[in-house]
Order: C-alpha cells, then structure tokens, then sequence
C-alpha cells in the first residue's frame, strides 16, 4: 500500500515525504542505548524507488498534548523491562535530552553512511506561537548539535519571528495571506543562503490562491506561479489525505479534538481507493501537478533568460490577489513559456 501512494505521489511531482523517524526505528537497549533503522531504511527506500525522494522530511521532535494551545510534548522511546514504549513527556523532563543526545547522535551516523544526510531535513515543531518558541530552540540546539548540516524546517509565523527562531530554524515556511506585508523580510532571509517556502492551512480564502474544493481550479494552478514570482522554492503541502470517516461524503472533516471545521477540500486532495489499496487523483491535484509542470518550464527558461522567466511569473502573478482570472487569458501566458522554450 506505502508504495502505490508513493507511486501516486510521485507521479504528481511530490519529491519530499514526511517520514516518522521515531516510529520507524527501534531502541535495542536502554543501558547504552542502540537504535536499529531497518524499518526506516524500508521506507526511504520505497518512496526513492517510486521516486518520491527527494528529500527526507523527518517528523516533528516535538508536538502537543492535543489542540493548537496544548501545552508542548516530546515523544521518546522508553524500554522498561523487556517492553519499549513510546512515551510524550513535557520538553523541560530531564528524560527528553538524555534520549535525544541517544538518539540524534545514532540517527545522524546511519544517515551518513546510507549517504542521505545530504537529502535529510528535520522537522522540530509546527507553527510554533506564544511561549512554544523557547522549547523549539531548545530542541533545535539538540538537533544541530547532533545533527550537523541538517537544515530544520517548520511552519512559522512571518509576523512573529522571535530572535530565538531566527537562528533555530533554518527553512522558514511561512502561511500565504499572512506574509503580503513582509516580503522585504522573506527576501533578506534569501539573500543570507536561507529557502523560504510556504504554505495553506485553512486559509488564504477570498482574493487569494488556495486549492480549496469551491475555487476556480485556476487558482490551483498558479499556486507554484507564485512560487517562482517571489523565488520561493518549496510548498509545504497540507493536507494530502487528512481524511474524515467518510471522505467522499464529507470534505470539511474536524481538527483539533474536534473544534475546528476545516474547509472544504483543505485537508486532503486524494481520495481512497480501497480496492486498489491506493488513492484516486482529485481534479485540484491534476491543476496542481499542471502549475507544477508550468514552474519546471519556468525554471528551465531561467537557466538562459532569467528576466524573460521573472516577465511570464509577473505577468501571470501581479501580486498575492492580483493575477490572471480568466482561463484563456492564462493560456495565453503559457504559450508564451512554451514558445519561448522552443526558441
């Protein structure tokens, strides 16, 4: 099943997969502790074979005790006996860094000698907001340190970026709609060697781009236009299958113990095919997959004319509410990607 979704998701041009490192390896011992990755080399190896990696997004180190305002937990492995368990302590337990001075450092050598530390990125936590920032540094300190070269990429607020996220993380991927009024930042961040990716999560809606069910799958489509109009370079994609119990029925399933009502069409943009123990496209992913296909063309054309390439992105995308809206008027656009590639 793990491989005909990587199939899938590679075929619509996913390169980078969340991958849950804790829960794929295995602690051997506790007195010395040794950790064993066969589980995890088994699903690296399975997106690379389809051709969904890419990179390696390892899991978040830390997440919450349930909703957005939750307080912070830290899962760890814990053997007690002859039994391991996995157990989520608060970040300040003693516990926490004497499992991942283990674990990171063990981590950190298997990547290097299956050769993926170059491809590996680690996750520390999701939108991180109010107090969270003083435990992701501290998590992150660890993470670095063990880690080494190891950029750690997270969801953060472009408005809220406290010093100590600055430096602890390293690919910021702010939310589209809540960043119009700080490009300038964005662009400094780039310009000190730093990606900048971005993301949808319940919002942008009205003027903006989104890939929700009831907007003009041209807004889909020129989701990765955008990317290539303000050099962002990556698209942290939520949500790919955040099902509900009954997902062809119901396209605004809950989140946060239940509290939020998510969007139509924001949680996920396959749907399941049990008999096939796969998935079946949605046509906002086939829209998705064409604006990413557009933003390869583009990329190709700026290896010989950046200026032509930055032109067609403008012309395409004036700004986060300003682009082109009518469907003809866009393929007028493309042509003009396409023609200028013939050349």
């Amino acid at each position: 099943m793990v491989a005909n979704l990587a199939r899938v998701m590679a075929e619509y041009r996913q390169n980078i997969v969340l991958t849950p490192t804790l829960d794929l390896a295995e602690l051997l011992s506790a007195e010395e502790p040794r950790f064993a990755f066969e589980r995890f080399d088994g699903w690296v190896e399975t997106f690379q074979k389809a051709g969904a990696i890419g990179f390696i997004e390892g899991e978040h180190l830390v997440g919450r005790a349930g909703g957005y305002d939750e307080p912070l937990v830290v899962p760890i492995l814990l053997r007690e006996g002859e039994t391991v368990r996995k157990a989520e302590l608060p970040p300040d337990d003693p516990r926490v860094p004497r499992f991942l001075d283990a674990f990171l450092p063990a981590l950190n050598r298997h990547l290097e000698e299956k050769g993926w530390k170059g491809i590996y990125l680690q996750h520390i936590l999701d939108e991180p907001h109010g107090d969270e920032p003083v435990a992701y540094a501290r998590v992150a300190a660890l993470a670095k340190k063990h880690l080494p070269g190891v950029p750690t990429i997270d969801a953060i607020d472009a408005h809220d970026v406290p010093e100590a996220l600055r430096e602890a993380s390293d690919i910021w991927v702010p939310q589209l709609g809540r960043f119009d009024d700080q490009v300038a930042l964005l662009a400094e961040r780039q310009r000190a060697g730093h990606e900048v990716w971005y993301y949808t999560c319940l919002f942008p809606r009205g003027r903006y781009l989104n890939r929700l069910t009831d907007f003009p799958l041209l807004k889909t489509q020129l989701l990765h236009w955008l990317n290539r109009r303000y050099g962002l370079t990556g698209f942290l994609h939520w949500g790919w299958n955040f099902w509900g119990p009954e997902p062809m029925k119901n396209t605004e399933p809950v989140i946060n113990m239940n509290q939020t009502l998510l969007p139509s069409g924001d949680a996920f943009i396959v749907y399941p095919d049990k008999a096939r123990l796969s998935v079946f496209a949605s046509i906002r992913l086939e829209a998705m997959r064409a604006g990413i296909e557009d933003y390869e063309m583009l990329a190709s054309l700026a290896k010989r004319d950046p200026a032509a390439a930055d032109a067609l992105a403008r012309e395409a995308v004036a700004s986060f509410t300003d682009y082109v809206r009518d469907p003809p008027a866009f393929r007028r656009v493309e042509a003009k990607l396409i023609e200028a590639l013939s050349r």
